[in-house]
């Protein structure tokens, strides 16, 4: 007699595209020295508005190429509107850098395509690139959710680049190195709960 069964498999995970990279075209530059926050505030957030989100995902990491000089850094989104600039999303993780060469960081920060990078730090970083695309909006304090206009703008762009992730279930996990489960919010590690439901056929016993 023949019959039929029913097996439940693990659902692999279906990849939704693979990460894009924004920011400096290349960090093989040479980085010039910053600049006070304006105003003499203790510290700043200098929008990069030439480094854009091509697509919308999760920042899982990026890199920065600065003079030797140790300067803690907050990552975060910036959203335009019109000629303001808002904070759309902040890294949990504030880094340090040294300085003197190309330094790598992970990183959990939600962007929406045409998001621009933005660094929050005591000054401008010594990071700055006159020759990539900008210009740098620069605001005094942290810049919070309300839309501001810049309290000053610079020329250039600053030697930063940062890797954005798919994120297809939209739970801020990159899908490539975070999520396992990208087709599940609530789950970021296997195994996932999804199932493919596959149909065999089998000879039952006489």
């Amino acid at each position: 007699m023949l019959a039929t069964a029913v097996l439940l498999a693990p659902l692999a995970p279906q990849a939704a595209g693979a990460a894009t990279t924004m920011g400096a075209q290349s960090l093989a530059g040479t980085p010039v020295t910053g600049a006070a926050c304006p105003g003499a505030a203790k510290t700043c957030t200098t929008v990069l508005t030439g480094a854009r989100a091509p697509v919308s995902g999760v920042v899982t990491g990026w890199r920065i190429r600065a003079l030797a000089g140790q300067q803690q850094l907050t990552l975060l989104a910036a959203r335009a509107s019109g000629s303001t600039w808002r904070a759309a999303a902040v890294d949990a993780t504030p880094q340090t850098i040294a300085g003197g060469a190309i330094e790598s960081f992970s990183a959990r920060l939600p962007v929406t395509a045409g998001d621009a990078l933005a660094l929050e730090a005591s000054s401008i970083p010594s990071a700055r690139d006159p020759l990539a695309g900008g210009p740098l909006a620069v605001f005094s304090e942290a810049l919070g959710s309300l839309p501001r206009a810049p309290d000053t703008t610079l020329d250039g762009g600053l030697l930063v680049q940062a890797d954005v992730e798919p994120d297809a279930d939209g739970d801020g996990f990159g899908d490539e190195t975070q999520d396992a489960c990208p087709a599940e919010p609530a789950r970021q590690v296997g195994p996932c709960a999804a199932a493919a439901v596959s149909v065999a056929t089998v000879v039952a016993p006489q």
